[in-house]
């Protein structure tokens, strides 16, 4: 990679097949993923120095659930 490029990762992208992805049901300021990159092929993985974060906001409530014992 050259400085500029840019890496685009789809987190349950359901076009394919897959089940897709469940987020957490509570909000929070910032998500940080934990992402390690091996800079020179050898297995030796690093953290990258600015990990990428996303922020996360509630939206409408889709209902209520009750769980209740048997």
């Amino acid at each position: 990679m050259r400085e500029g490029d840019t890496i685009t990762v789809h987190l349950g992208d359901r076009r394919l097949g897959s089940p897709g992805l469940r987020t957490q049901t509570f909000a929070e300021p910032f998500f940080e993923f934990h992402v390690l990159a091996d800079p020179i092929a050898c297995y030796h993985y690093v953290p990258m120095a600015a990990q990428p974060m996303i922020e996360i906001e509630a939206g409408p409530r889709r209902g209520w659930i009750a769980v209740l014992p048997v």
